[in-house]
């Protein structure tokens, strides 16, 4: 599979999970960095588009490219997508351990206080939808 019908596929997908009704996909780019060895910017942009469009919130998961989630974490905030921190701890430790995640928030230029982060609670639109 080429890079750009990578591309396709992965945005083609996400649309269809938000259209399903999810408030939060997870590891949003693992397939397309796994297929096609890299996320360009143009894909992290049209997920954070959709992302936007449909209200559904964007997870930054460490385990990815550090690229790919300062990508993801500017264009994110940017356009007021919310983002859902988690650990996808394989270790004890790691689990509930967010430290790199706001440092990585701090690094692409922002401050964890002031970005829209998923906490949980129950969305005050959820009928909306």
């Amino acid at each position: 599979m080429t890079s750009d019908a990578a591309v396709r596929a992965c945005v083609a997908y996400t649309r269809d999970l938000m259209l399903s009704g999810v408030d939060v996909i997870a590891h949003p780019f693992r397939w397309l960095a796994h297929t096609a060895g890299v996320v360009p910017k143009e894909a992290v942009e049209e997920v954070v588009r959709l992302a936007a469009d449909h209200r559904v919130a964007l997870e930054l998961n460490l385990r990815a490219s550090r690229l790919s989630v300062l990508s993801l974490i500017t264009e994110a905030v940017t356009a007021k997508v919310p983002l859902a921190l988690a650990t996808d701890a394989h270790l004890r430790e790691e689990v509930g351990d967010l430290e790199e995640h706001l440092r990585l928030i701090r690094h692409a230029g922002f401050d964890p206080a002031e970005i829209d982060i998923l906490d949980g609670a129950p969305r005050k639109d959820a009928t909306e939808r």
